[in-house]
């Protein structure tokens, strides 16, 4: 099992619809260079990160903790660009987040910061 580190959030996208409810079908939205936002599934949640805080008066610097608001099972839409695909649990550490092609797959690491929004199970 992989455990997001930090502010990191592993998510599963769900499946994009083929097709509308009165039966017309949907074209394929997946190209690469797709923009919009994509409903995805928390899997895993990071702790969260420290920021640094600097204190204008006189000049201190401290560190602030501030907890990832995610936890496993969330809804949450993302931008359809967001995050590094995760493939087969092998994630490219040696480049900075890319996804050569467009190509996503199911799985992603994204920032917290990158979430659009967690939807709610409460109505």
């Amino acid at each position: 099992m992989m455990r997001p580190y930090a502010d990191n959030v592993w998510i599963e996208l769900e499946p994009l619809p083929t097709q509308t409810a009165s039966g017309l079908f949907i074209p394929q939205q997946s190209r690469a260079g797709a923009r919009g936002s994509r409903m995805a599934t928390v899997v895993a949640s990071g702790p969260g990160h420290y920021r640094q805080r600097r204190d204008g008066a006189n000049g201190t610097r401290d560190s602030v903790f501030i907890p990832n608001e995610t936890k496993p099972g969330d809804r949450v839409i993302v931008d359809a660009m967001a995050g590094q695909a995760v493939q087969g649990l092998e994630l490219e550490l040696s480049l900075p987040r890319h996804n050569p092609h467009g190509d996503f797959g199911d799985s992603r690491i994204v920032r917290e910061a990158e979430i659009l929004a967690i939807i709610s199970s409460d109505g």
